[in-house]
């Protein structure tokens, strides 16, 4: 994980053919990650889309701004209660991915606000081809993710005990 400003930050692939605006994504792969001076770089293949998995470690809910760069693409989430950000508003108001986009890297800027209008972190995020991260860091294969088998579903609901339930497997 990567931090800034009390909110740690997860980097997850999903197949871009299994993205979705609704609901909540399933990582199929991690995505690999290296800090640079103005923030953390991010690697995908153009056939993924990139999500974040946020996770807020200080006592006091957070605001996270993120925005593409360039680009009229902004979103701006609570955390908690928000937790994960998958997508961003295109030029046409509908939800797009964080990919590359047809490019070999995309930059996006994310803020994170406690109190006030100042950021108290303010940094960038760079998904980068697997051509561009060797040109920068070092070569990197990265296989393509792979979907992963369904899921049961399940509840985190839990029952008190003595109260007439007994446990079963779920």
């Amino acid at each position: 994980m990567w931090a800034a400003a009390g909110i740690e930050l997860s980097f997850h692939r999903i197949g871009r053919a299994g993205w979705s605006h609704e609901g909540v994504l399933r990582s199929w792969a991690e995505a690999p990650w290296q800090p640079f001076d103005d923030g953390v770089a991010v690697a995908c293949l153009a056939v993924d889309a990139v999500w974040l998995g946020l996770t807020n470690t200080a006592s006091e809910a957070a605001t996270v701004i993120f925005t593409a760069a360039p680009g009229p693409g902004s979103r701006c989430l609570q955390v908690p209660p928000d937790w994960q950000l998958g997508w961003l508003p295109g030029p046409d108001a509908q939800p797009v991915p964080l990919e590359l986009a047809g490019a070999p890297t995309h930059a996006y800027r994310i803020d994170v606000h406690r109190k006030g209008d100042t950021p108290d972190a303010s940094f960038g995020l760079l998904l980068m081809s697997p051509a561009a991260w060797a040109l920068q860091f070092r070569p990197i294969e990265l296989p393509p993710a792979e979907p992963l088998p369904p899921m049961r579903c399940y509840s985190r609901m839990v029952r008190p005990r003595g109260l007439g339930s007994t446990p079963r497997d779920a």
